[in-house]
């Protein structure tokens, strides 16, 4: 919020400079301090915001309910949260839609401080909400130095493992009983850290979100496609015939149509896998996910071939140079800019796919007082594509264009190959883990999680994996 108001006075006239030459030290100054504390406050509201509306659910175990109709269904919490965060990401991109519109035409028509002002009047909306609610939201209770414990019981489970030889630390890294001597119940009480406050239950939660963590690591090349979305393509859009519309108004196409497909996903194609008891798993979802964002920047690769092709300047468009008789920054391709939807289609697919898996899977997999934390990490794989990029900004003009293009959609193609091979055996274990911490699961297999979980629990019953018919129930076999 303070950011926002920051943002908005670097922008009013008088402050920001009306012509070349006068003094821009205020306005500059103004406007980074705005950043920085805009960075900061995205950086706690983002990792904890979408947990929040997760914990809000009701259901957090599998459970077997009786509809009127008489049929019995399992409520399952795993497909409740996917569902949740579509919607979810739904409400971001009308979001999205609505400010990008609204603050296009206002900086066209009145100027960046009016553009600035709309987004911090949205901000202030939600305040008074969150602070008359607090109340009444399920909220998760801080518990100490989380990460400082977690790095401690790694530590403990690592130094028991330790291998000289490179293969064979893998190997004992990879094996079920890797956590076995960070558990409690394993050490006895005389023998136990000050800091060793946590139960086995929590330790199987580790394990878990440290394999969150991992399935983590190649979002950054991703992220390096989606980014291209908000500058390469705008400038592409500008080398093309868009009319009287501004150039920035081609990047509403993305939010547009994830609302779209949001709709289709959850109304159309999942419930109609799941009747068809197909799983699509969160593993088969992101490897989708990257080969969309693949596809996309295929297109415009090709689609930026043809710009090349069908203009006068040929490699030059839209640059400041001399190409016979032609000024080629007066020069666009006739092409229309709408053929640029195929991107930002395929981008906008690939986003429900993966990037909403990623909240989710921050969600599920990580202990419950370190869920914000793994949020945090799949957020800070967006920084890390933000800071690979610049090494490819030498590719992001004329005429390396459809290199630029070409680059990152390999790097998404083989980021997918690689994620399927590292991590598919991750959709045998996924219903287990999902398991574990609910009540029935540990009522089922005799844990009591004060004590701690057995290192390998018998696993429930099939009914409890069965999946869905709708949003987020399915009828026993």
């Amino acid at each position: 919020m303070v950011g926002h108001i920051l943002l908005t006075i670097s922008a009013i006239p008088g402050i920001l400079p009306s012509s070349k030459g006068d003094d821009t030290s205020g306005a500059m100054a103004c406007f980074v301090i705005a950043i920085i504390i805009m960075g900061i406050g995205t950086g706690f509201f983002k990792s904890n915001c979408s947990i929040l509306i997760a914990e809000q659910t009701k259901i957090k175990e599998q459970t077997v309910v009786k509809l009127k109709s008489g049929e019995k269904v399992i409520i399952d919490p795993a497909l409740t949260t996917a569902r949740l965060y579509l919607w979810f990401y739904l409400m971001i991109n009308i979001g999205s839609f609505c400010g990008q519109l609204g603050m296009v035409y206002c900086e066209k028509f009145v100027g960046f401080w009016l553009a600035y002002m709309l987004p911090t009047i949205v901000f202030i909306l939600p305040i008074p909400v969150l602070w008359f609610g607090r109340n009444y939201y399920v909220k998760v209770p801080p518990d100490g130095s989380v990460l400082s414990r977690a790095l401690k019981a790694w530590g403990m489970a690592l130094r028991s493992n330790w291998s000289w030889n490179l293969r064979t630390l893998i190997k004992r890294c990879k094996s079920d009983t890797f956590w076995d001597s960070a558990k409690p119940s394993n050490i006895p009480e005389s023998e136990r850290k000050p800091w060793m406050t946590y139960s086995d239950l929590w330790i199987d939660e580790l394990s878990r979100g440290i394999k969150a963590c991992a399935v983590l690591v190649l979002f950054p090349l991703y992220w390096l496609c989606y980014n291209q979305i908000i500058n390469n393509l705008i400038i592409q859009a500008g080398q093309m015939d868009t009319g009287s519309a501004p150039t920035e108004i081609v990047a509403l196409l993305d939010p547009i149509f994830v609302i779209v497909f949001v709709f289709v996903f959850n109304l159309g194609l999942y419930p109609f896998l799941d009747y068809l008891r197909i799983p699509l798993t969160p593993i088969k979802r992101i490897t989708i996910g990257f080969l969309f964002a693949s596809g996309a920047m295929v297109w415009a690769a090709v689609l930026q071939a043809y710009i090349y092709k069908k203009n006068p300047c040929g490699e030059h468009v839209r640059d400041d140079v001399m190409v016979g008789d032609l000024h080629c920054e007066a020069v666009y391709s006739p092409l229309t800019v709408w053929i640029q939807s195929g991107s930002y289609i395929l981008m906008a697919i690939s986003e429900l796919f993966a990037s909403v898996t990623s909240m989710e899977i921050a969600m599920l997999m990580a202990p419950k007082n370190m869920r914000s934390i793994v949020m945090a990490i799949s957020l800070f794989t967006t920084a890390i594509a933000a800071a690979i990029g610049e090494a490819f900004t030498a590719l992001s003009t004329n005429p390396r264009f459809v290199i630029n293009y070409g680059v990152f959609a390999g790097l998404a193609f083989v980021g997918a190959i690689i994620f399927w091979i590292v991590f598919h055996n991750l959709d045998k274990e996924q219903e287990d883990m999902n398991l574990i911490g609910q009540e029935g699961y540990m009522q089922e297999t005799g844990t009591n999680p004060n004590q701690g979980l057995e290192s390998h629990p018998t696993p429930p019953d099939e009914k409890a994996q069965t999946r869905t018919t709708d949003d987020h129930a399915s009828p026993p076999p």
